[in-house]
Parts: structure tokens; sequence; C-alpha cells
């Protein structure tokens, strides 16, 4: 099982995730195992098909801050798939989430 983080997505006209900015990381050392880069959505619902953890990555004054929530899959009404975020915990409530990503 890896850790993907995603930085930044990128929207189509409905309004849904269509494409993320994303990378593998090690998370013993908090670094990247490849240099992240574009990926349309259904590269990540690949990974999470293949037990892959996936959540966002959010930066504060330049600097990385702990994982946000995790991302997970959302099927459309005409059941095209893309993403969305996992709703907060009681405990997590401040956690920042996938539309609070910038976009690109």
């Amino acid at each position: 099982m890896s850790l993907f983080l995603i930085a930044a997505i990128r929207r189509d006209r409905r309004g849904e995730v269509s494409h993320v900015h994303w990378g593998k990381v090690d998370p013993e050392t908090n670094t990247w195992l490849e240099e992240p880069s574009d990926a349309p959505v259904e590269d990540v619902i690949g990974a999470l098909d293949s037990g892959d953890d996936v959540y966002t990555l959010h930066l504060v004054d330049g600097m990385a801050v702990p994982p946000g929530r995790p991302v997970i899959r959302k099927v459309l009404a005409n059941g095209t798939e893309t993403i969305q975020g996992a709703p907060a915990s009681p405990e997590d409530v401040d956690q920042r989430g996938l539309e609070d990503l910038p976009e690109f």
C-alpha cells in the first residue's frame, strides 16, 4: 500500500474534480518518492481501488502541514466517478480537505 498526496485540483465545467497535481510520498521521511505531477482523476480512483491511501496536502506560509482529510470516491448520478474529501470527523473538524486545495 502506498501513500499519495494531492496538492492541487482542476475542476470540470460542472465543478467536479477532473485532474489532480499529486505524487507518491514516503510516510517515514515525509519526502516525495516521485516528483508531483498532473494526472486525471481516474488515476486517483485506480490508486484507491488498489488500496492506496490518498490525502490532501496543504501549505501554510509555504510550509506543508500534516496531511488533510482522506480522499474518497464519488459516484455522480450519471455513473461517472470522481473524488471528494472524506467528511470531517468530530475530532478533526479543523482538518482541511479537498475543497480547500488550490486549483490549477
